[in-house]
């Protein structure tokens, strides 16, 4: 039995800010809620269909 070992490593190592891309990530998925289109989809996470992010709440 063989073991492939994975090196990970923070993103700021290389010189890029991973808050600022975790913060663009989040940015992004919102943006997607908020016009109604899915974020997850079958061939990424496995859903039956694409799915939306949930619902954009007005509270008075």
């Amino acid at each position: 039995m063989t073991s492939n070992k994975i090196s990970i490593e923070l993103i700021d190592n290389y010189g890029v800010d991973g808050d600022y891309v975790e913060s663009q990530a989040f940015a992004f998925l919102a943006i997607r809620c908020l016009i109604g289109e899915p974020i997850t989809f079958p061939k990424t996470t496995g859903c039956n269909k694409p799915c939306r992010g949930g619902e954009i709440l007005k509270i008075t």
